[in-house]
Formats: structure tokens, C-alpha cells, sequence
């Protein structure tokens, strides 16, 4: 696999090698879904190209934006696997929209008289509206662009094929003429969360060609967020207001606060990092869920607790947001945000074949195809696009840019699955450095990093040890290492050609205890995996799934929790624990929870002798307790 050293997204070469849930998720996801999406919807595609047809196609608003996240999904699994069957179809896809792309730069699936206006006789969330005459809907068409141009400047980033940088050009080219330059607003168009998206776009083109046209452009839409319909993402941000507080709280804004990170790369002004870095902590604390998932209902709403739908498209944006919040901070407690999001709610997302996802991943419930729950989006030619079967690829994609990160001779070491990184001149440009984990996290505790430098080399090697384990054990040349929690072991030293790391981590039991509608239950976690009850794991007969949820009442640090041994197309992870009345019960990993079609729980009964839940910090933000605090409490 050959991949083109970008100076943004993918700072240097790094070629995997997945032998984890990672790799049999990416391998199912591309076989099953991204490799199958253009001949299996080909109004994708065509939606484009008919733009200009009578009669016009029943779109939704939100239709132009399928093809760019189908391609971001693309390229993001194919710096995780390598597979040259996806960078295959990357290029059909460029060479289709090459085509499709208007002389003006415009490339999305409205009429020449309603392109970038807000407005289409033919957007429609309801399918049968256009029969029935209604009022449309307004377009998401800026939407669209946007991620057109970020899955084309992510191939060009990887591949250097300069065709895509070109059409990210002329659509931003276009965008500019379109508003700026016409003294005109890009809020005026509505859905501003949605629309303002080209901020992000718009930074990263400038990053790339150095064109002070397109920083201008970037730095005008910042300027709008402080219309009255603008969101107010920077001066609220700055002011230390809480994102739910802000005018526009959906999930679409995050794509548009991943404009202020991007402008901060670019131009280092410290109020676009403060107001990105606020807006983080601030979803953290108020709305990111036991699962990792992110948003009630679609939006912000200031509780975490909220048991309203967790939406695919916002956890997959909420991951995408914190990698660029890793690539800022190099803090640890970020990367167990990731691995928390990833293993639980991300995965959750995705069925085991890899075929569909989620619309609605909740903490408890159960799971549906999207394809069912959101079925409205289905439209003639696309049966089985909507926003959601579009963006789960990504969660698996997106562990390519936060597994391994690396610097000029710096390491950081965040993802301890079964894998392999090469990472060809680290250091020294005649040397390729080998890093070979192994073992069964994140079931098991355990794991060996080999490295193999080729020869003697100098570097700092990061490790993350995750806040969730009190105790680690680090042993590196038989001598034990500090291994402090929620931070980055930093090993500095002059590496033998080849070394081993054996790590092991503590997977005792920690708990999250409820407040509001959950005051009264707690979720438990075994290392990053969120524990869930499902009835077909158990071993005794259930009458009612009321008398199973009677018996998911248990005593913090008395369960006695034994792992059992489980096929790895059942569960990740099988637990058996004890409840306050003897029973045996069944615990599962949450990824592996209600795929048969039952209803699961993660929120439980737990006694806790009356221990007062953890306060949300920025050194514990999933508010864990642990059983030595329990203990401290007897």
C-alpha cells in the first residue's frame, strides 16, 4: 500500500495490519456494504446526474450528502486494511463525479435554478409529499459539498492524485462566488448547523494549496456564527457557555466546530483552540452516554442520562471530533474517550456481518436496521441509503488515525488490540520501526508490544494507561515502569533493535452511579467495555422480561464476576456475577448485546451502601467508581 505523507489529516506513513474485532469488523463492513453500495443503490449516483431531468427525482434534503460520506468511509478503511479493492472503487467513484461536476464547480443533485439557494420543489423528508402537493423542505446543499470535499481531499491526502484536489477547488470556488463575493450569507440559505459545515472544508484547502482565498472564506463563515442564526460556536465557546446552551445544538454542528481545530492548525490563533477544546469538555460532561454514543434525539441536551435515541450519525461525528481533539492535545484521557465510543456504542452500531447499522444504538433497548427505523430516506434507486448506512463504516476507519500516532521521533500507543503497525523511515528514512501487539484485549489484561527498529534507535514511545486501570503493570527489559492512570507512560531511550513491553492492566470492575431518571441504577464496565444483560445468554428460564429485569439488582464489589469462555461469533466477552439474591446472571460486552432482537439493560440496580455518584472532572469524566472506593466507603 502506497499512501502520499500529507501534511494534515495523515501526518505520516502508517500501514496496519488488524487481527482484532478491528479487522474482522473493516473486512465484513467493506465486503457486506462499501464494496456492494454503488451497484446495489445506483441512484446515488444518478441523483447527481439528473439533476436537470424531468421529472424530477423525489429527493431529501439531505440527499448530496451520501456520496461524500461514502467516500470519506472509503478512504478511512482503506488506510486502516490496505485493501486495493476499496482504493479501486475510490477512483471509479472520482472519475464519476469528474463527470458529474458542473463547469461552475457544482456538484450536488439540485436544478442549475436552485443550486446553493435553500430551496427545491423536489426535497421532501416525506416521500409521498410531492404527490400530495405540500410545502418542501428546505436543502442541506452546502451539507453536501462538504463532505464531497472532504472525501476528496482525504483520497488526495492519501493517494496525491490531484484531479480531486482540483474539484474540491472548484466547489469551494464556487461557494465563494456564490456568497462572498455577492456580499450574500451563507446562513441565509437555512439549516446553518448543516450548511456552515464548508468552514471545515475551507480551512483544510487553504492548508493544502496555501490559497488566501479560501482562509478569507473559512474565517467569513466564523464571522457568521455570530448572526442570530449562526450558532455562536466561537464567542460562546470562549464565554465557557455549555455547547447544549448554544442556538444550534444538533449533531451536524460538531462538522462545523471541527472548522475551529482546523483553523487553529492553520493560522494558530489561540481563540479557535480555546473554543474547540471548551465545546469538547463541554460534550463530554453534558451529553456523551455510557455507551460512548453522543446526543439525545439528534441534539445536545445538557443530560447524559437522557434515554432518548442515540443516532449512528452522531456518535460516528462525536468520534470523529475527538480524534481531531487527540491530534490537538496528546492527552490520554481523550483516547479512552475514543476507546470507550469505539468498543461500545461505534461497534454496537455495526450487526456482526457487517451488512447494516443502527439508527438507534440505546443504553437500553433494542436494536433495529436502520434500514427499518429510518426507512423514510429510502428512495427509488437508493433502497438502502440513509444517513446512517452511509457513515458506520467510518467507526472502524477511523481507528487508522488514532490506533498509533506519530511525530518526527515521538510514539503514542493507543489502541492495545491484536495488530500490527509499520511505520516505513520513522527516525531514520533507511529504517522501518515494527510494532506487533498481541493478546486478547480489551477481554483480556494483558499484552506484549514487540518492537523491531532494525537497528539501535532513539525515540520517545507514549503509552497510554488508561484512567479505568488503577493498577498497571508495565515491564519493559524485566524492569517495572511507573505506570500512572489516565496519563502517557513516556519511555525515552535509545531502543535495541528489538525489545518487548509486557503490559498488564487492572480489569477490575468500575461503576458509573445514575443521577436524574437514573439516580436509582448504575452501569459497571470491565475495562472499557460496558456490561449489558441479555436474556439469551442466560442459563435459567425466564417467564417475563419483567422478572429478567428483577433480577439485575447487584452489590457493588460483591458480585464475584467469573469470565466464561465463549465462541466469538456469540460475544466479545461473557461474564458470570452473582445478584443480591444469589442468582447467577449473565453479563455481555454492550457490542454484543440484542443482536438476536432482544431487549438488553446496561442501567442496573446496585447497591453501593449509599456512595454519592462521582462529579463529572476532566480526570474523570465517566464519572467511574471503583471497588476500592466502595470499599473505602464499608
Amino acid at each position: 500500500m502506497v499512501i502520499h505523507m500529507s501534511k494534515r489529516q495523515y501526518e505520516t506513513e502508517i500501514r496496519y495490519e488488524f487481527r482484532d474485532i478491528t479487522g474482522e469488523t473493516a473486512k465484513r463492513v467493506t465486503e457486506q456494504w462499501l464494496l456492494s453500495v454503488p451497484e446495489s443503490n445506483p441512484g446515488m449516483f444518478a441523483a447527481l446526474e439528473d439533476r436537470d431531468r424531468v421529472p424530477m427525482r423525489p429527493l431529501l434534503p439531505w440527499s448530496g450528502e451520501f456520496v461524500g460520506k461514502h467516500l470519506t468511509a472509503l478512504v478511512e478503511n482503506y488506510l486502516l486494511t490496505g485493501d486495493r479493492r476499496i482504493a479501486g472503487q475510490i477512483r471509479e467513484i472520482v472519475k464519476i463525479l469528474e463527470k458529474l461536476q458542473a463547469p461552475d464547480g457544482y456538484l450536488g443533485p439540485w436544478r442549475r435554478e436552485r443550486q446553493l439557494t435553500g430551496y427545491a420543489e423536489n426535497s421532501h423528508g416525506d416521500y409521498e409529499v410531492m404527490e400530495k402537493g405540500l410545502k418542501p423542505d428546505t436543502t442541506w446543499d452546502a451539507w453536501g459539498l462538504y463532505h464531497l470535499m472532504y472525501g476528496l481531499l482525504g483520497w488526495y491526502q492519501t493517494s496525491g492524485e490531484n484531479v480531486c484536489l482540483a474539484m474540491a477547488e472548484r466547489m469551494a470556488d464556487l461557494l465563494i462566488h456564490t456568497f462572498w463575493e455577492q456580499r450574500k450569507k451563507l446562513c441565509d440559505i437555512g439549516w446553518p448547523e448543516t450548511n456552515l459545515a464548508p468552514v471545515h472544508s475551507l480551512a483544510i484547502l487553504y492548508e493544502e494549496t496555501g490559497k488566501e482565498k479560501y482562509l478569507k472564506a473559512a474565517e467569513q463563515i466564523v464571522e457568521e456564527f455570530g448572526e442570530p442564526e449562526g450558532g455562536d460556536y466561537l464567542r460562546a465557546a470562549l464565554e465557557g457557555k455549555e455547547f447544549y446552551e448554544l442556538g444550534l445544538h444538533r449533531w451536524e454542528s460538531l462538522h462545523v466546530i471541527m472548522g475551529l481545530k482546523k483553523l487553529y492548525d492553520v493560522t494558530g490563533k489561540e481563540d479557535y483552540r480555546t473554543a474547540f477544546v471548551n465545546l469538547w469538555w463541554s460534550m463530554v460532561k453534558t451529553d456523551r452516554h455510557n455507551t460512548g454514543g453522543f446526543t439525545s434525539g439528534e441534539a445536545a441536551c445538557g443530560n447524559p442520562y437522557d434515554e432518548r435515541p442515540i443516532e449512528t450519525c452522531c456518535t460516528v461525528a462525536w468520534t470523529a471530533l475527538t480524534v481531531e481533539m487527540l491530534k490537538l492535545e496528546r492527552n490520554a484521557l481523550i483516547a479512552d474517550e475514543l476507546e470507550l465510543s469505539y468498543y461500545n456504542g461505534g461497534l454496537g452500531a455495526i450487526s456482526p456481518s457487517g451488512r447494516w447499522c443502527t439508527y438507534n444504538t440505546p443504553m437500553d433497548g433494542s436494536r433495529f436496521s436502520s434500514m427499518r427505523t429510518i426507512v423514510f430516506q429510502s428512495r427509488p434507486g437508493t433502497p438502502e441509503l440513509n444517513c446512517c448506512s452511509v457513515n458506520a463504516p467510518r467507526i472502524p476507519g477511523l481507528v487508522s488515525q488514532w490506533a498509533v500516532m506519530r511525530g518526527e521521533k515521538e510514539l503514542y500507543v493507543n489502541y492495545y488490540g491484536d495488530y500490527t503497525a509499520c511505520m516505513p523511515g520513522f527516525g531514520d528514512p533507511k529504517t522501518e520501526l515494527r510494532l506487533e501487539l498481541s493478546g486478547a484485549y480489551p477481554v483480556d489484561g494483558r499484552v506484549m508490544i514487540s518492537i523491531d527498529t532494525g537497528e539501535a534507535s532513539a525515540f520517545t514511545l507514549y503509552l497510554r494507561i488508561p484512567y479505568w486501570s488503577k493498577n498497571t503493570v508495565v515491564e519493559l527489559g524485566g524492569e517495572r515502569q511507573q505506570a500512572v492512570p489516565g496519563t502517557y507512560l513516556k519511555i525515552h531511550r535509545t531502543w535495541k533493535a528489538q525489545e518487548e513491553i509486557r503490559i498488564s492492566f487492572d480489569m477490575s470492575l468500575t461503576y458509573w452511579r445514575g443521577e436524574r431518571n437514573l439516580a436509582r441504577k448504575a452501569c459497571i464496565y470491565r475495562g472499557p467495555l460496558l456490561l449489558a444483560a441479555d436474556p439469551s445468554f442466560q442459563t435459567e428460564p425466564i417467564s417475563s422480561y419483567e422478572e429478567f429485569r428483577g433480577r439485575l439488582c447487584f452489590e457493588a464489589g460483591r458480585e464475584g464476576e467469573r469470565v466464561l469462555p465463549v465462541p466469538k461469533s456469540q460475544a466479545m466477552l461473557l461474564v458470570e456475577v452473582e445478584n443480591r439474591k444469589k442468582q447467577k446472571v449473565r453479563l455481555c460486552d454492550f457490542r454484543s448485546a440484542g443482536y438476536l432482537g432482544n431487549r438488553y439493560v446496561t442501567w442496573f440496580e446496585i447497591e453501593m451502601q449509599e456512595m454519592p455518584p462521582a462529579e463529572f472532572t476532566r480526570t474523570n469524566p465517566r464519572r467511574l467508581l471503583c471497588r476500592a472506593d466502595q470499599d473505602e466507603m464499608s
